[in-house]
Order: structure tokens, then sequence, then C-alpha cells
């Protein structure tokens, strides 16, 4: 089991379980093909205490509309949600920026 530092970072490919993507030929550290019930579980992070951690930044690229990334606690798309955060089309899967969204607690990603 691999524990993290407090406001870790992670990358795409740092996922414990993941389920429906794939990864993507421009960067080994992202992952790409995200749907509807598609989702990574970054396992064992330290998010600190409860509450010390208000939000998260993402990095990503997207060259479509639409969606929507939602944070969870707990596995898969079943998890209680605790932050969502719609990604805005970025002009190209290369062209990649940074956000922020807030979150109730402390969490995983699902797509």
């Amino acid at each position: 089991t691999i524990v993290y530092a407090h406001h870790p970072t992670f990358f795409g490919m740092d996922y414990a379980v993941q389920k429906g993507t794939s990864t993507t030929t421009t960067n080994a550290n992202a992952r790409a093909s995200f749907d509807n019930g598609d989702y990574l579980v970054y396992a064992s992070a330290n998010f600190g205490t409860a509450g010390s951690t208000k939000g998260i930044r993402i990095n990503y690229a997207k060259s479509n509309d639409g969606g929507r990334v939602e944070v969870r606690l707990g596995l898969g798309t079943e998890g209680r949600l605790i932050g969502e955060f719609k990604p805005a089309r970025t002009m190209g899967w290369g062209n990649y920026i940074t956000a922020y969204f807030g979150i109730e607690e402390d969490a995983y990603l699902t797509y």
C-alpha cells in the first residue's frame, strides 16, 4: 500500500483501481476516453485531518463539450458525492489547464 504525503500530487497513472478509461498516446502520465460510469480510484491518499482539505486542483485537457468530474468517498460510482466539477473545453486534447474545485471532505475521482 502506498501512502501519500498531505496535499499529494497524483498523476493519472497513479490509480489503484480503474474502470473504463484508457491510456493516452500523447501523455504517459494521463488517462483518456472517459465515459459515464468510468472511474479512477486513488487509494491511501492522505488528505489530512477531517476538514483540512477544502478542494482539489485538476490538470486536464478537453476537446469536447459536456461532462463532469465527481469526487466521491468509497469505491466506484456509488460512493458519497462530496464535490463536482464541470470541465470546460481547453481547445485541444494536448492543451492542458489547471482548475480548482471545492470539496466537502477527502476523496477520489470518478468520471
